[in-house]
């Protein structure tokens, strides 16, 4: 595993005990054995149809905090305006 994404003995040790939330479109679908290859404890949550919009509702539901540096976006690629607004109430 380490060789085939080019990840040091020190990154893949850490990576197989990282705290990782993924949450995503249908590209996070897509990816999820990859990412359970180097992240093997991560939690998941992808769905197909996704929009960035739903991320509040999503977070809240798995009692995340959203600035936190293990959750991920996708493919997203929202304006600056729209984290604004999403992001308001936490």
């Amino acid at each position: 595993m380490a060789k085939k994404y080019a990840l040091s003995p020190q990154a893949t040790a850490h990576a197989h005990t990282a705290k990782v939330t993924a949450i995503g479109d249908s590209v996070m679908v897509d990816i999820t054995p990859e990412l359970k290859q180097v992240f093997p404890h991560a939690l998941i949550n992808g769905a197909v149809g996704r929009q960035f919009y739903d991320l509040p509702t999503i977070a809240q539901s798995l009692k995340l905090k959203v600035n936190s540096p293990t959750t991920w976006w996708s493919t997203w690629a929202p304006t600056d305006h729209q984290k604004r607004r999403i992001f308001r109430g936490f």
